[in-house]
């Protein structure tokens, strides 16, 4: 099977100024938990590093149960998009084959975002 994210959302993304990212189709691809730590400024920065790799690199940034990013102890908001994969009536995967498919398209923002040069462990998801 191709894992490839780019099969289930269509580039381009897009921000829509109230704390979602959503692909070309609507398809929700991040929503930030914008509060006092998760200012709209930084949303817009890591929005536009996602959507056309301008901007500031953040650093700290990891990835925990699967899906939700954190810099540092702060949470930033989540990875979305399980239903529409496992969905029957969207795209039908298992829940092995979405785990996958979610941990590539994370992998590609997080190379986007991220200043630290290491390799971002997405396989956490419980199956």
């Amino acid at each position: 099977m191709d894992y490839d994210f780019r099969k289930y959302w269509k580039l381009p993304f897009r921000y829509d100024n109230f704390g979602w990212i959503y692909d070309s189709d609507a398809t929700p691809v991040f929503s930030f938990e914008l509060d006092d730590d998760v200012t709209d400024e930084m949303a817009i920065n890591i929005s536009n590093l996602i959507i056309n790799g301008t901007g500031e690199p953040v650093k700290n940034l990891h990835i925990e149960d699967g899906c939700d990013l954190f810099q540092g102890d702060v949470y930033l908001g989540s990875f979305r998009g399980w239903g529409n994969l496992t969905s029957p009536a969207c795209c039908g995967l298992s829940c092995e084959d979405a785990c996958k498919v979610q941990d590539n398209l994370i992998e590609y923002c997080m190379s986007r975002i991220s200043a630290d040069n290491t390799q971002h462990q997405t396989a956490s998801h419980e199956v």
